[in-house]
């Protein structure tokens, strides 16, 4: 196991996870957690890989995941009585990873913000992303939180693996920081903040807070239409609101993406 992963092989207090899961390589930690939870692993069981081969994210979009630099992490999480909307399982992730962050990269306080639904950007570049799978079936009484976090890739991979949109922590603040730490606090994080979980106001606010979508002029992209407009806010349940510049008509979004207009 790679120097900066090995910490979590130690106990640590205040940390719910039962069970840690490593790859050295996978095809994707949210699949392998998936078959896991489907074999029974209980609540809070964390499945981390130093590489992924087929890392996915939103709308089968491939993730840039090169051996022992980024953050691949999917936790298992069991308990949805305790989510007084299901739907709100992503953003409540997302405010959980930038608490994380900011708890470990102090610079991060002006630059780091919870695009909606699923993305972590620092200013105007994606830093790492949520993919929430499960939870929707009887027999599948789970949700799969899948994180991908750029920490320690440098300028020149991104540049030549991505589309020159992606950042990374080292790219920004010149740190290489400690993996296993950042998963950890973002694992006790989403399995122990049980009062913002539990209140859909609290957590509203709180992604507020945290975000620069409210107030922002997007393009939305759905299956059947693109226009432009600008985000208001969401709703209790973590569906974006918006404006059309159109017709001034309020839309409710539910599933589709935004894109930040400069």
């Amino acid at each position: 196991m790679p120097s900066d992963l090995r910490y979590l092989l130690q106990t640590r207090d205040g940390t719910d996870c039962l069970r840690i899961v490593y790859y050295k390589e996978t095809d994707s930690t949210n699949t392998e957690a998936l078959k896991l939870a489907r074999r029974g692993y209980p609540h809070g069981t964390l499945i981390v890989a130093d590489r992924q081969l087929r890392g996915r994210g939103r709308r089968g979009r491939h993730w840039f995941s090169p051996e022992g630099k980024n953050i691949y992490m999917s936790l298992i999480f069991r308990e949805l009585e305790r989510l007084p909307c299901p739907e709100l399982i992503t953003l409540y992730s997302s405010v959980c990873v930038i608490e994380a962050l900011l708890s470990n990269v102090k610079s991060a306080a002006a630059h780091i913000w919870s695009k909606w639904p699923n993305d972590i950007y620092w200013d105007d570049k994606k830093l790492g992303g949520i993919l929430t799978e499960g939870g929707g079936l009887k027999k599948e009484r789970f949700f799969v939180i899948g994180i991908g976090l750029n920490v320690n890739s440098t300028k020149e991979e991104l540049s030549k693996n991505t589309d020159h949109s992606g950042t990374s922590l080292l790219s920004e603040t010149d740190r290489t920081l400690r993996r296993d730490r950042l998963i950890l606090d973002i694992a006790s994080g989403i399995l122990g903040k049980s009062e913002l979980l539990g209140s859909p106001l609290s957590l509203k606010k709180r992604w507020t807070e945290l975000s620069r979508t409210p107030g922002a002029t997007v393009k939305v992209i759905g299956e059947r239409e693109s226009f432009r407009a600008v985000a208001l806010g969401i709703d209790e349940r973590g569906h974006l609101i918006v404006r059309t510049e159109e017709d001034g008509k309020l839309k409710t979004l539910c599933a589709e993406e935004v894109v930040h207009l400069r």
